[in-house]
């Protein structure tokens, strides 16, 4: 896989009925969703998207079959083994004119120190009713240097969370939200065994 280094992408990575079942929740929910926040809560020209309060079985079905996997990445990445992974992270839909720009997952505020992988699930109706919204993924190695990740249906990124990265600008020409980019975040945290919940 190219540039295993940097990213790694799982396709088809949940059997139909799940990756099913997750996207009609979302379809069903869309009057949950509120402009996504940052930095404690506030809101920011730095990113705009919507968040699903309510997240259902979603982040849940991902958390599960994302768990087996962290040896494996752990690896890839040759990141010290986490035995005792924690998972967080939300849902979000990238309507017409959404974006986030360049950042990092990980950072000094407690809440974002223990991270340490970052994966991103993507799932939309099919085919793709939205333009854009490719995941950049910036080179550390090589100032400047990035690699666009198209978005595709039932797909996983994962990469190490100190790798900055971007959402590019996303085109809904509907402006539907049933034909937006919807996205599961998760965040692998690296946690003493006592302190998990």
């Amino acid at each position: 896989m190219k540039e295993r280094q940097l990213f790694l992408i799982k396709p088809d990575f949940l059997p139909e009925r799940e990756h099913r079942a997750i996207l009609d929740h979302v379809l069903a929910h869309e009057a949950d969703c509120e402009p996504t926040a940052v930095r404690g809560g506030e809101k920011s020209h730095f990113r705009s998207s919507m968040e699903l309060k309510r997240p259902g079985p979603c982040r849940q079905i991902v958390h599960d079959a994302l768990r087996p996997l962290v040896p494996e990445l752990c690896a890839a990445f040759g990141v010290p083994p986490i035995p005792h992974p924690k998972f967080d992270g939300s849902v979000v839909a990238h309507t017409d004119g959404s974006f986030y720009k360049p950042h990092v997952d990980q950072g000094k505020a407690d809440i974002y120190r223990s991270r340490t992988l970052s994966a991103v699930y993507y799932f939309c109706e099919s085919p793709a009713r939205f333009e854009g919204g490719e995941l950049r993924m910036f080179r550390m190695d090589q100032p400047g240097a990035y690699i666009d990740i198209p978005i595709l249906d039932n797909q996983l990124v994962v990469f190490p969370s100190m790798i900055p990265h971007e959402v590019r600008p996303v085109r809904v020409p509907s402006g539907r939200f049933e034909d937006a980019r919807f996205a599961v975040n998760v965040w692998v945290h690296r946690v003493p065994q006592e302190d998990q919940s």
